[in-house]
């Protein structure tokens, strides 16, 4: 089992380059690969697009997959996220909210914790 912890993310890129390295070395399916790094493409943007505060990012990769949490210490600046376990498909033609849906389909389990400002994501790699 590894874990990655990346506090005060700034730049989605390298943070995610590191992620793709830890799976890639646990011998994660490519395709899971590309929809692993639009996963956190994904929820790590719209954490700092419609975040204010420092954002982390908690990765564990399990014996099949990995479990990806993205948090913000600040509230949610941008639209309501009460819908975001349903991510529904009738939002998907509008303007914003097609990542989550994008998420919701490539992830085995999507959640949103208000509590703690929290998105979780469950995804299989191999």
């Amino acid at each position: 089992m590894r874990v990655i912890l990346l506090y005060d993310v700034r730049d989605i890129r390298p943070s995610i380059q590191e992620v793709l390295t830890a799976a890639t070395l646990a011998g994660a399916c490519p395709d899971r690969l590309n929809d692993l790094k639009l996963c956190l493409y994904e929820l790590l943007g719209n954490a700092l697009l419609h975040g204010q505060g420092a954002v982390s990012l908690t990765c564990l990769f399990e014996a099949d997959g990995v479990r990806v949490s993205v948090r913000q210490t600040a509230p949610w600046q941008g639209e309501a996220l009460e819908g975001c376990h349903k991510c529904l498909e009738a939002e998907i033609t509008r303007e914003s909210g097609r990542g989550l849906f994008l998420v919701r389909a490539l992830s085995d389990d999507l959640e949103y914790l208000e509590e703690s400002r929290d998105m979780r994501l469950r995804m299989r790699l191999v």
